[in-house]
């Protein structure tokens, strides 16, 4: 999360617990693929991007974000209504319905409904399917205390931005959860089928693509689609 959106969530005045479930990357680094080598770093990068723009650079999982969202969104008097289907909605009158027959009505409709997006259809008046990137990513999530004291603890521990470059892929690791765990993201071209965007990935599959890689950036995860 880069400092125009961090400085956008302080204004918003979000409460402390989302502020300490993030991490604050010391450094980024590119590296070689094969070996880890360090192509190049940047020192103190988070410091040096607050000073330049005048907001920090975090880590932070999007559950924390959505918890601290939502959170602040209850203290100003907000209304969640959880597992309702929107089916119509009236973009110029500020009114949705939902599939169980419920109208809310408001001054404005808010089209935060993701890739599938059901008001961006209604917005441009036609069908607008979004365009894979051409990107998979195998996903995991560790946490410190069930890793192995040692280099890769210490990269969870004392965070920092991770990205390996290497033919047709790149892998990324950033600590998250006040530097608790590490988020890490293996890319390689996707071979979904037309329509699917995540399923179950096979660790066989993933050792296989990335066997001749730096075995830092090697572990056990989901597979999904990136649009």
């Amino acid at each position: 999360m880069t400092p125009n959106a961090s400085k956008l969530l302080k204004r918003w005045d979000l409460s402390e617990p989302f502020w300490s479930s993030a991490a604050r990357p010391n450094s980024m680094n590119f590296r070689r693929y094969s070996d880890g080598t360090i192509l190049f770093r940047e020192q103190n990068y988070g410091h040096s991007l607050k000073q330049k723009y005048g907001s920090e650079t975090l880590n932070i999982s999007r559950v924390d974000v959505q918890k601290g969202l939502y959170d602040r969104a209850k203290d100003l008097g907000v209304e969640f209504h959880f597992g309702t289907k929107v089916v119509e909605v009236d973009m110029d009158g500020g009114r949705v319905k939902s599939a169980a027959g419920q109208e809310f009505q408001g001054d404005l409709v808010i089209g935060a409904d993701g890739i599938w997006s059901r008001c961006r259809e209604v917005l441009l008046g036609k069908q607008d399917h979004p365009e894979a990137t051409g990107d998979l990513v195998y996903r995991i999530i560790l946490n410190a205390e069930d890793v192995p004291a040692g280099e890769l603890r210490d990269k969870i521990t004392n965070p920092e931005l991770n990205i390996w470059f290497g033919p047709d892929c790149h892998a990324v690791s950033y600590s998250i959860r006040s530097g608790t765990a590490l988020g890490l993201g293996l890319v390689r071209p996707d071979d979904l089928p037309p329509g699917v965007s995540k399923k179950e990935g096979s660790a066989e599959e993933m050792r296989e693509l990335f066997r001749n890689w730096d075995p830092m950036s090697l572990h056990h995860s989901n597979r999904s689609g990136s649009c």
